[in-house]
């Protein structure tokens, strides 16, 4: 598991939308996200893995990854990490680690969210200070176990909902052609995604003109020919 940090910009100073609430998106119910961050995923051991600078932001209403970039760790003290190689990135599991920086920017996003709107209805001390409810063990009321469990789970669905572009569909199409038996089912496996998908694709496919339009030959038809 990569330990998240939010990346400082080139003067060393930390972007000024990570913590604006206004750049803060509601993708589903209970679900929000960051309109544009950039983080850094920190390995557990840098002297053996590389650092990986994510920006994150939400296109279409899902939340997308705009760009990956590798790092040599260079840690305040301790020798630096290793060069980036070619090993080194092939280390790193990238779907999975974008979604784990999704969660985290969910969770965050949540907590500011929340704090925020129960602060709003909390009261005030008689210094002006505002009273947050917490439980027994010292929790906010507005930050249940749940809460923190749940979050960032509906925008993975959301980010994992295939974007049907024209690159999808000219994928599609040269799957289609270069297979000479089942090519729905080759569409399907080499995409990957359902047989229902695979035959929408190959629909939109021909419907945009990166396949010839659809003709059944009848049996009767063929003997004649």
């Amino acid at each position: 598991m990569y330990t998240f940090i939010h990346a400082q910009g080139p003067d060393g100073r930390w972007p000024a939308r990570v913590n604006r609430l206004e750049k803060i998106v509601q993708l589903a119910e209970g679900e929000y996200f960051p309109l544009d961050s950039e983080v850094l995923a920190i390995p557990p051991d840098v002297t053996k893995s590389a650092v990986v600078r994510l920006r994150l932001t939400v296109a279409d209403g899902r939340p997308v990854c705009t760009l990956i970039a590798f790092e040599q760790p260079v840690p305040n003290s301790g020798p630096k990490g290793p060069y980036i190689e070619a090993e080194i990135v092939g280390e790193v599991a990238v779907a999975s680690l974008i979604d784990e920086a999704v969660v985290w920017l969910c969770t965050t996003a949540k907590f500011k969210t929340l704090a925020h709107q129960a602060a709003l209805s909390a009261p005030v001390d008689e210094i002006g200070r505002v009273i947050i409810p917490t439980d027994e063990s010292g929790r906010f009321d507005f930050w249940p176990p749940e809460a923190a469990q749940s979050a960032g789970q509906k925008a993975l669905g959301l980010r994992r909902q295939r974007s049907v572009d024209d690159v999808l569909l000219r994928r599609v199409a040269r799957i289609y052609q270069e297979t000479e038996w089942a090519p729905t089912e080759a569409v399907k496996d080499q995409i990957p995604t359902s047989k229902r998908n695979a035959t929408r694709y190959v629909a939109l496919a021909r419907e945009r003109g990166f396949l010839p339009p659809y003709e059944r030959t009848s049996k009767s038809t063929e003997e004649e020919s």
